[in-house]
């Protein structure tokens, strides 16, 4: 590992706000000369953390761009000035945090940071504070269930705080792969932001559609029988900070919704590349032997997740289908099977989109 922070080298696509309070407690900042408080902030997280007066109460307050209370809370720094605590609202490009431990106040503004992957070009670009180095680093999401680092290295903004890198050497992009950017600030803090390549999430059987593109644009998916006759379309924003979008279906002009099959074409204007045909993707569960058996596509990642309904218990495997497309796992180890368990069956293409077949065990 580097020795340029502590995070860790593996990471989840998109980390739960305990996950991401974890990763901010153990990158707090040494404190700097002067400024006793320091943030690690990521942008579009709820979850901040820093270094502030040992075992001293902190309240922390955060603002959007205007100046409007957005959530407030506390937490009480360690014996060595740690400090962590999640807000009941992300932070986002523009807003303030200001931090109290009594003897101390500061005010941390979060600057313009975006970024975008180009996965048929693999080029990175972005714009961030001006003449500022920062680390980038480059996570594959082959696997999906969790994310690996593949390239680490410092990068710099130009005098208009422009940067762009080519990662064709390095990595061929695909989506959801995910390129992670770390700026400092001359008090000493770190701001984060995570950057998605595009990618289109479909599931067999169901009308709903999710994925990622670039922040702010209208994204444009349709579906087409094998015989290229359109079934529907579905529009949607991707949300700002990260690109995501959800929670919308397939539809015919009338608003009827219409629904994914084996065979069927998707193609998405989130990327030029965005076009694949859904895969004969099947899925089973064996509840006297804790087997699931399914089939993707060739010698395709995947993921597969088996869990309780209310979320009790669950386990998540990744893998390889074999030549033909097959795959097995038992998770006798990890758990019992029961009728009503709920399993899931992600497939990935080979330009990152996913495909998704989802079973009630029977």
């Amino acid at each position: 590992m580097s020795n340029l922070d502590e995070r860790p080298r593996r990471i989840r696509p998109i980390a739960s706000a305990a996950a991401a309070l974890v990763t901010l407690v153990a990158l707090a900042p040494a404190v700097a000369a002067g400024n006793p408080i320091t943030f690690v902030a990521t942008i579009g997280s709820s979850c901040v953390s820093g270094k502030a007066t040992p075992s001293a109460p902190i309240v922390a307050t955060l603002r959007s761009s205007v100046g409007d209370v957005m959530a407030s809370a506390s937490a009480v720094a360690t014996s060595s000035g740690a400090w962590s605590l999640c807000f009941s609202e992300p932070v986002e490009v523009g807003d303030t945090i200001t931090a109290d431990d009594g003897p101390n106040e500061r005010t941390l503004a979060i600057p313009r940071i975006t970024g975008t992957i180009d996965r048929v070009t693999d080029v990175f670009s972005g714009k961030g504070p001006a003449t500022t180095t920062f680390v980038a680093r480059l996570y594959d999401c082959a696997l999906m269930s969790s994310c690996i680092e593949s390239d680490e290295r410092m990068l710099s903004t130009d005098a208009t705080g422009a940067v762009s890198f080519d990662y064709t050497a390095i990595s061929n992009v695909r989506g959801q792969d995910q390129v992670q950017l770390r700026f400092p600030t001359a008090e000493g803090d770190y701001i984060f932001k995570d950057v998605y390549a595009p990618m289109t999430r479909v599931v067999i059987g169901l009308a709903t559609i999710s994925g990622f593109a670039r922040p702010g644009t209208l994204v444009t998916t349709t579906l087409k029988t094998s015989a290229d006759v359109v079934k529907g379309t579905a529009q949607v924003v991707a949300q700002h900070p990260v690109g995501n979008f959800y929670g919308i279906a397939f539809r015919k002009p009338n608003g009827t919704k219409v629904y994914v099959a084996a065979t069927d074409k998707v193609s998405s204007d989130s990327a030029t590349d965005a076009g694949f045909t859904v895969p004969g993707v099947t899925l089973s569960a064996t509840i006297s032997t804790d087997v699931i058996s399914g089939k993707c596509r060739p010698n395709g990642p995947y993921s597969l997740v088996a869990r309780r309904p209310n979320f009790s218990d669950s386990v998540t495997r990744s893998g390889m289908s074999d030549v033909a497309g097959n795959l097995t796992q038992d998770v006798t180890a990890d758990l019992d099977l029961v009728a009503g368990d709920l399993v899931f069956l992600s497939c990935r293409m080979a330009t990152g989109d996913i495909v998704e077949r989802r079973l009630v065990v029977a």
